[in-house]
């Protein structure tokens, strides 16, 4: 902005700025208005770009405070749907089978354990807008290397991992007494 005050500064720019605020050149054009005040057509053109550049960087400053809104949004973590349950809460426990492959036991409901009955999870925000939010505050450094851990939420839990075990246990249970041969 200090090349546009010692743009505006020199004397024939000043002239030419009030030659266009006066009445009486209403009907000359630009150019004219230009040539009047010792301007040439260079500097129309640099004057020209000046004003177009400053109208740029205004713009820019008015859209930074929108733009550091929607980038600390993006920024925040939030709920999403467990994806285990599908945000039902509780997942169906197969019900126990003896050698015979009979159920001896119903079909149980019991709490999730990736949401603990919540229904959701938290998903961490994108990892590049913390990193320039970070950066504005000056709590990282813009040369610091930050590792941010997206995977907690993502991972099932030992539980679901022992579960999902279980049941594979069971199902090859119940193929080896059907079939009565072994399965790989």
């Amino acid at each position: 902005m200090g090349e546009v005050a010692q743009f505006l500064d020199q004397p024939k720019i000043q002239k030419f700025m009030r030659a266009l605020a006066r009445p009486k050149y209403q009907k000359w054009s630009i150019t004219r208005i230009a040539e009047r005040s010792g301007l040439s057509a260079m500097d129309l053109l640099s004057l020209w770009r000046q004003a177009n550049l400053s109208k740029t960087v205004m713009t820019f400053i008015e859209g930074g405070p929108k733009v550091a809104e929607e980038t600390v949004a993006d920024a925040m973590s939030t709920l999403i749907c467990c994806p285990r349950c599908d945000g039902f809460g509780d997942i169906k426990q197969p019900a126990e089978l003896n050698d015979k492959g009979e159920a001896v036991s119903e079909t149980l409901r019991k709490t999730c354990p990736t949401c603990n009955g919540t229904g959701s999870v938290r998903k961490a925000g994108d990892p590049e807008s913390r990193k320039v939010v970070f950066k504005a505050i000056g709590i990282l450094d813009s040369k610091a290397a930050v590792n941010i851990n997206n995977t907690v939420n993502n991972f099932p839990g030992v539980a679901s991992v022992l579960d999902e075990i279980e049941s594979m246990r069971k199902e090859r249970k119940t193929a080896l007494t059907l079939d009565a041969k072994p399965v790989p």
